[in-house]
């Protein structure tokens, strides 16, 4: 058996700018993220026949085949099938799929899932792919699923781990880790609180601020600008260590990235910034396209568990989390 587990993600700045081609258009594209240890598991056991079981525990769901070559696509857990379509298994497989994340979280998750999925796969199969090539086939599959643009930070982060300036170039990507000391990183996740507030889809916020920018919408076009100099900079002040600009900066992205799209900030993320900001919250943001889904708050760690109680009072759900350094991990066992 193929034990598989990859982390989600949350982004401090520059989401959106790592959506082909939309970083073409501002010649490069720069995001930073973070991998937290929220981790999507998938275990493999190979079968003595040819038959394919792909169960999700979180959905309750079972999609069973005859063989690899019988796999349709047209049902809930179709991204996954999608992969194993790809991989072409000549034996049978049982694949069993969870995440402790909510569905919509806006954390990556299915992102995650999928380089899991993909990693453990690569290697039952022997198919020897790299790590750039797991990012392209995990971002393919997910395009072809969702059926609109998506960006590639989710599975940047869900396979190499850690704290990145993730680079958009116009013939590759760069990942650049951000060597922080352990003091900065404890700090860091001390002052940092994530909530799930409601499930939101990514793949219609990323198409409405597709579609602006695509169409040169000028308010469009400044604020992804803005939103990469942000980037630029919280870039330099994670590495300088400055808790207080990177809280700065964080609801800077933030401002602008509203401006995007009037999907971005929905009337339920409103309520919740309220009551961070009546709690003397530093910043927040929404964590990926927005819409929905969960919000990262930065706030003193001495006011942090009054904000917990409050936001589960809203119905919000805390994650608690730390940085992953690991990323992708696969294990076998007999």
């Amino acid at each position: 058996m193929i034990f598989s587990r990859a982390p989600s993600r949350i982004d401090f700045a520059g989401g959106t700018l790592d959506i082909f081609p939309l970083y073409l258009f501002h010649e490069t594209g720069i995001t930073v993220n973070a991998a937290i240890n929220l981790h999507s598991t998938v275990e493999i056991t190979v079968r003595d026949d040819t038959r394919i079981n792909l169960s999700s525990v979180d959905l309750g769901i079972t999609e069973q085949f005859n063989s690899f070559q019988e796999i349709s696509h047209d049902h809930t857990l179709g991204l996954f099938t999608r992969a194993i379509s790809f991989f072409k298994p000549e034996y049978g497989l049982d694949i069993t799929i969870s995440t402790p994340i909510p569905k919509g979280s806006g954390l990556g998750t299915s992102s995650s899932l999928i380089i899991a999925m993909v990693g453990g796969l690569n290697h039952l199969l022997a198919t020897d792919y790299s790590k750039e090539q797991l990012v392209k086939i995990s971002y393919g599959l997910e395009t072809s699923t969702i059926q609109t643009p998506t960006g590639r930070q989710d599975n940047m982060a869900a396979l190499y781990g850690g704290i990145n300036a993730l680079h958009f170039l116009t013939a590759w990507d760069e990942v650049e880790p951000l060597k922080l000391s352990n003091s900065f990183i404890s700090e860091l996740e001390k002052s940092m609180l994530l909530c799930f507030i409601s499930p939101h889809f990514s793949g219609s916020s990323n198409w409405d601020m597709f579609k602006r920018r695509v169409e040169k919408e000028p308010t469009c076009i400044s604020s992804l600008e803005a939103i990469k100099q942000t980037t630029l900079r919280m870039k330099n002040a994670l590495l300088e260590e400055d808790l207080s600009l990177v809280a700065e900066l964080l609801l800077e992205e933030w401002e602008n990235r509203k401006k995007l799209s009037p999907t971005v900030c929905t009337p339920q993320m409103s309520e919740f910034i309220k009551t961070a900001d009546e709690l003397g919250a530093l910043a927040y943001k929404a964590c990926g396209a927005g819409g929905g889904g969960s919000m990262v708050f930065m706030i003193e760690p001495d006011a942090k568990k009054d904000l917990e109680i409050e936001f589960k009072e809203m119905s919000g759900q805390i994650l608690d989390f730390q940085f992953d350094f690991e990323g992708l991990t696969i294990l076998e066992k007999k």
